[in-house]
């Protein structure tokens, strides 16, 4: 329990302090690659870094406004007025997404995809979840050792043996 702990907690930090983003999957569009619940990490990358058959992190903007993110994969690329321009597609879709995306910015591109991983780190941000899936494990298990330490366990009352002899002291 203790091990499984230490897990989750390294896995939630570890990457953020080297640089890398987490990411749960919330579609099917890229299922084979990073199917639904998958915990994604991935790493920043410049526009002219993309590569065609590289997969992304692309937003569509709405009224100015950023739109949540999806990872497809390039399958077409060119620079317009010196913008990295992409076509995309996810892996499990039949056709490319119908509107290419301009690249402004960085980028991310996964490194690491873990299935099923993502479903639990999504648990585990609101404030409940995270109740549940640390701080209650934290705190049995500092209620179990406490109580090992202020009410250790009982003693045998009969006579003692010599380890030796095998007779009694």
């Amino acid at each position: 329990m203790l091990f499984a702990l230490v897990a989750v907690l390294a896995l939630a930090a570890l990457p953020r302090l080297l640089g890398y983003e987490m990411l749960t999957v919330h579609s099917g569009s890229m299922t084979g690659t990073a199917s639904v619940g998958s915990l994604v990490v991935t790493k920043p990358i410049t526009p002219d870094q993309v590569e065609v058959g590289d997969v992304v992190l692309v937003r569509a903007e709405t009224e100015g406004l950023a739109a949540p993110g999806v990872l497809h994969r390039v399958i077409a690329l060119h620079i317009r007025g010196g913008e990295v321009v992409v076509r995309t597609k996810g892996d499990a879709n039949a056709a490319p997404d119908p509107e290419p995306y301009v690249l402004s910015g960085a980028t991310v591109t996964p490194v690491l995809v873990v299935p099923h991983v993502g479903r639990a780190m999504a648990f585990a941000r609101p404030p409940l979840g995270w109740m549940v899936i640390v701080a209650l494990p934290a705190t049995l298990l500092l209620w179990l050792q406490l109580k090992a330490i202020w009410f250790p366990g009982r003693r045998p009352t009969g006579p003692r043996t010599h380890p030796a002899s095998g007779h009694a002291a």
